[in-house]
């Protein structure tokens, strides 16, 4: 599937890397190249506010959705808390 990126204000590219991020990543492209990993559906905030999301050809698209759905649970739970 070709990459969506929806683009809500100026392009701007000039903060610093995250490292837990950039950690997590790395983390799950060892799982892919061990095998692991078979497919992957992701969501993405941008520096500039914009959202970039997608996913490639899916194993198992009802496991994925039901994985997608515990972290949009998860995302909203901690949100609560946090609030």
């Amino acid at each position: 599937m070709k990459e969506a990126r929806l683009i809500t204000r100026d392009e701007s590219w000039r903060q610093a890397a995250q490292p837990a991020l950039i950690e997590r990543l790395e983390s799950l492209l060892a799982r892919a190249k061990a095998g692991e990993i078979q497919s992957i559906a992701y969501a993405c905030h941008d520096i500039d506010g914009s959202t970039t999301y997608g996913y490639t050809e899916l194993i198992d698209t009802g496991r994925t959705l039901a994985a997608l759905a515990r972290v949009q649970h998860q995302i909203l739970q901690n949100e609560r808390e946090l609030g």
